[in-house]
């Protein structure tokens, strides 16, 4: 019986990171294949196309291109974020959501105690991933998003990615008309518009909404070193403050019918700028990323609200499944009833967080995982999750869902668990005290 033959031409149609991160990773990953980019306008929704963050599965991603941290630091003007700050949302006045581990009780569940990322971030100190307890943390690297392009534009030629004429629309199935007046035909299409014109040409839309906000701008002022954002509830809207060595970025989302005028001052007096135009953003996803001959990406699969690098964090993630599932010869492709099951479960995951964070519905499995955090204090763990249980646990805690406590717990002298819990925090004191001012460790690495 005859092999499959490999894909012989993959094009991936998108004029921002996604499609230039999906390019790279496929033509290091298919060498004896033709990988063509086609660029074309983001508009201002792409979320994950304008993040100037991501997290671990954009770590990740990186890693198997060979974008390492250093020349991030170097060339894209990154500086690392340990934590968010949340104020305003939520029954507690405030509460921490650390990237890195969440603190576990002597049984194994989880405290509710500040996290050691938290911990640093609110002191604006760094530990040394090599020193004692910088396991503990995993931080989130955010960039200057023209030097992140411009870095990934240079990746993408030197992986021999072949860009065309920009996509002008749909021709047939798998085909791309440009705008030279020729047209492209591929085996596999990669849809990282961020807009998802190619599906909705074809007919396919197929997307399922979802609750959170439908609103946001933008906006920028000037830079700072910082080693938090922060996350704010203000005039019926929630402000995203990531500093930044190159400019401060701000990002606003707000629900379709709330009063736009109050946000958008509530925006400028909190940011002290002005925000960009205001655009919708239409909560959801596709209930199918993967059809025929094109598999949606990004915001072109899936869309909310800008939160925490996680838009561009799924975006790696859909980007790291299809290369773990690559399909061999022509339609229909095995592989795409799997690759459908996990990239939604992926988003469904990444909404589910989203919509809590910002007051939305529960989904019938964000409530099995409330129900477990309140009860246990612990949370159950997805097979494709996009967030972190860390990360969960900590959301659960600041919105007043526990923690609970294991039976083992339960059964603990309390005397021996509030021993344990003096020490935990005696440890978090010492690793603060080891930790370095953060512009101090960034100066002794240059």
């Amino acid at each position: 019986m005859a092999e499959p033959r490999p894909l012989n031409r993959l094009g991936i149609v998108g004029g921002g990171p996604v499609a230039l991160l999906a390019a790279i990773a496929l033509a290091r990953a298919l060498p004896t294949s033709d990988v063509f980019l086609l660029p074309c306008a983001v508009p201002e929704a792409a979320l994950a196309d304008h993040a100037v963050s991501g997290g671990a599965a954009l770590r990740s991603l990186h890693a198997r291109i060979g974008i390492g941290e250093r020349l991030l630091l170097a060339r894209a003007a990154a500086s690392h974020c340990l934590a968010i700050h949340v104020e305003g949302i939520g029954a507690q006045p405030d509460f921490w959501l650390g990237h890195g581990a969440a603190v576990r009780d002597a049984a194994g569940g989880f405290a509710g105690e500040p996290s050691l990322a938290a911990v640093l971030a609110e002191a604006e100190r760094f530990l040394d991933p090599g020193a004692a307890g910088g396991d503990l943390i995993d931080p989130v690297l955010r960039f200057d998003p023209a030097a992140y392009r411009a870095g990934l534009t240079m990746l993408a030629r030197q992986a021999r990615v072949r860009e065309l004429a920009p996509a002008a629309g749909l021709v047939g199935e798998g085909g791309i008309a440009l705008a030279d007046g020729t047209h492209f035909e591929a085996d596999l299409l990669i849809d990282a518009t961020g807009s998802g014109w190619i599906r909705s040409a074809a007919g396919q839309s197929g997307w399922t909404e979802a609750d959170g906000p439908a609103r946001s701008c933008r906006g920028s002022t000037a830079p700072q070193m910082s080693l938090r954002d922060r996350l704010l509830g203000r005039g019926g809207a929630f402000l995203h403050e990531q500093p930044g060595l190159s400019a401060t970025t701000w990002t606003g989302s707000w629900e379709a019918m709330a009063d736009e005028q109050r946000v958008l001052d509530a925006f400028a007096s909190a940011a002290g700028a002005i925000p960009d135009p205001v655009f919708s953003i239409a909560p959801g996803r596709l209930a199918t990323a993967w059809q025929g001959r094109v598999v949606a990406i990004g915001d072109a699969a899936a869309r909310f609200a800008p939160t925490a690098g996680l838009n561009l964090h799924l975006a790696a993630a859909q980007i790291l499944l299809l290369l773990d599932l690559l399909p061999c010869g022509t339609p229909p492709f095995v592989e795409t009833a799997e690759y459908n099951r996990r990239s939604a479960l992926l988003a469904q995951d990444a909404l589910d967080f989203v919509a809590y964070l910002h007051g939305g519905i529960r989904s019938p499995a964000l409530a099995q995982r409330i129900d477990q955090f309140a009860r246990r204090g612990w949370v159950p763990v997805l097979a494709e999750g996009c967030v972190s249980v860390d990360l969960w646990a900590q959301l659960l805690a600041g919105l007043g869902h526990g923690p609970g406590k294991l039976p083992r717990r339960t059964a603990m002298p309390e005397a021996e668990a509030a021993a344990a819990a003096e020490a935990r925090a005696g440890t978090r004191a010492t690793r603060l005290a080891d930790a370095m001012p953060y512009a101090r460790w960034r100066a002794s690495r240059a």
